[in-house]
């Protein structure tokens, strides 16, 4: 039975007791202060805060800054050496379209030919045949080249629009 008589009182006291309410502005029975709220601390911010605030925006955006630089680089120097790879492309390809151009007018003259000039016109096919040839073998050595560079680009991560100087700045 005593037990039950120290439950009765136990509920009892604390049924007395008042415990805070939660909301702007209230205060308890005992005179405890005010409830503040986070709209509250606005008017209370002293200027050193704001100070503390710019310097770690400031830091932050630096950052932030040397990021994009670094980004900015980075896209700079793929686009640049696909580029290079690219010109080089273009050349052997024009070298190529050269020699093509050049054996067929050689090819047309050979044809209409007779005797020495005959043999001297499909001497200079020949060359130009083998020009052509080392034109085209170019133009491989340099497609698998830029192949290499896209290839290194993926393994690395690179988007495909740094390869094709495709940014958007």
């Amino acid at each position: 039975m005593p037990r039950r008589a120290v439950i009765l009182s136990c509920l009892l006291l604390f049924s007395l007791v008042p415990f805070p309410r939660a909301g702007a502005g209230s205060t308890t029975a005992q005179g405890e202060g005010q409830v503040y709220t986070n709209r509250d601390l606005k008017q209370y911010r002293n200027p050193s805060d704001a100070r503390q605030e710019k310097r770690s925006a400031k830091a932050g955006d630096k950052k932030e800054d040397a990021a994009k630089a670094k980004e900015r680089q980075e896209q700079e120097y793929w686009c640049k050496r696909a580029q290079f790879h690219r010109k080089k492309i273009e050349k052997a390809q024009r070298e190529m379209e050269k020699a093509e151009a050049k054996r067929a007018a050689l090819q047309e003259d050979a044809a209409g030919a007779a005797g020495q000039k005959k043999k001297t016109l499909e001497k200079n096919i020949k060359n130009t045949e083998r020009r052509l040839q080392s034109a085209r073998k170019e133009l491989a050595e340099r497609e698998r080249d830029l192949g290499g560079i896209e290839e290194e680009a993926r393994r690395k991560g690179v988007p495909p629009g740094w390869l094709r100087c495709q940014f958007d700045w």
